[in-house]
């Protein structure tokens, strides 16, 4: 692998004399240029890739191009400095794969992982236009003690356990992410993984516009319970995202769909919520001794079909329901109840909140 003083001499990018654009912050690396060679020529591309993300720790924060094509990289790659990340997004989700595609190849960590090198949190990088291929082998992208960044157009296919995970992580906007066929089948990790670090902090302020959960192997999202030592998952949106929990080939999860612990100010705005595995709620609320723990729910649309009921878990008075409409499928399958453990939950909910239609 070329180091990244080597990396930036090829690339251009070196310091000269009176060269403000090889050292300020609107150098440009474009791979291809660079030795960045697609799929179909048998190349691994881990070696530039890492070495174009290594450049960055000389402090001139680049812009890195990757040109559409199908890009094989044999093992994990790691973002620790600021840098903007560039792809082709042009890709179709549901179709044939086009655009910037990075696919992982024989390891199960996950394909890229970003987390600060050795300051407190990792800032101010941008990353769009990309989608990683798992190849049913590997995890997501992993975001740890990271803040004040986005993520626009991103896809995560095929991945044994998560497709995205924000760990200890704040202030971020996420637009357009698309999670497909990701998830544990045991539960233990969504498609989309919220939690916080042990003894470390909470992750917190993040805001996701237009996601798509599909075809997932697991649940869609997972907001986990406070590690030992940190507050609980908080401020976070959902707005106008999706999360459809059966699998491609028609069955479903043996999970529900979303396992929401407890947490403080999480928000769906117009969300689809649909379906669960056979034998559990769509939705799955965790305990709370807690004063003000709670979920908010505006316009949203929630399904059950192949599930066993809208809700379970504890429904306690710190979730809101605002202008939702709750359904079962009465045309296709019997009326599934409002929440599986009884109707003093369904009650209560009822009582405390103003809901567009029940449809059970």
């Amino acid at each position: 692998m070329l180091s990244a003083a080597a990396f930036a001499a090829a690339a251009g990018t070196a310091p000269a004399a009176n060269d403000r654009t090889a050292q300020g912050n609107d150098a440009i690396l474009d791979l291809g240029r660079l030795g960045l060679k697609p799929l179909d020529a048998g190349h691994d591309n881990y070696s530039v890739l890492q070495s174009a993300f290594e450049s960055a720790s000389a402090g001139n924060c680049p812009v890195i191009v990757i040109p559409p094509g199908i890009y094989r990289v044999s093992r994990p790659l790691r973002i620790n400095h600021p840098l903007t990340l560039l792809g082709g997004g042009a890709f179709d989700m549901n179709a044939a794969r086009s655009g910037t595609v990075i696919v992982a190849e024989g390891f199960s960590e996950p394909v890229l992982s970003i987390a600060p090198a050795v300051e407190d949190r990792l800032r101010g990088f941008c990353i769009a236009g990309l989608l990683f291929d798992c190849s049913h082998k590997s995890n997501g992208m992993s975001l740890r003690r990271c803040a004040d960044f986005s993520l626009s157009r991103i896809g995560v296919r095929a991945a044994t356990g998560f497709g995205l995970e924000f760990r200890n992580t704040w202030d971020a906007v996420v637009t357009d992410a698309f999670v497909s066929e990701c998830g544990a089948a045991d539960a233990s990790l969504g498609a989309i993984d919220i939690a916080g670090e042990a003894f470390g902090d909470n992750t917190n302020s993040l805001h996701f516009i237009g996601a798509r959960v599909e075809s997932s192997r697991g649940p869609s999202l997972i907001v986990h319970p406070p590690a030992p030592g940190a507050g609980p998952q908080n401020n976070i949106q959902f707005v106008a995202s999706k999360f459809h929990h059966p699998a491609g080939d028609g069955s479903t999860p043996p999970t529900p769909n979303l396992i929401l612990h407890p947490a403080q100010a999480i928000g769906f705005h117009g969300a689809q919520i649909f379906d669960s595995g056979k034998g559990f709620p769509v939705i799955a609320f965790g305990r709370s001794q807690a004063i003000d723990p709670g979920y908010a729910f505006l316009g949203c649309d929630i399904d059950v079909r192949v599930g066993d009921a809208l809700f379970g878990g504890d429904i306690g008075p710190g979730h809101q329901f605002l202008g939702c409409t709750l359904r079962a499928d009465l045309g296709a399958h019997e009326a599934k109840p409002f929440h599986r453990a009884g109707s003093d939950q369904a009650q209560r909910i009822k009582s405390l909140n103003a809901l567009y239609r029940i449809a059970t």
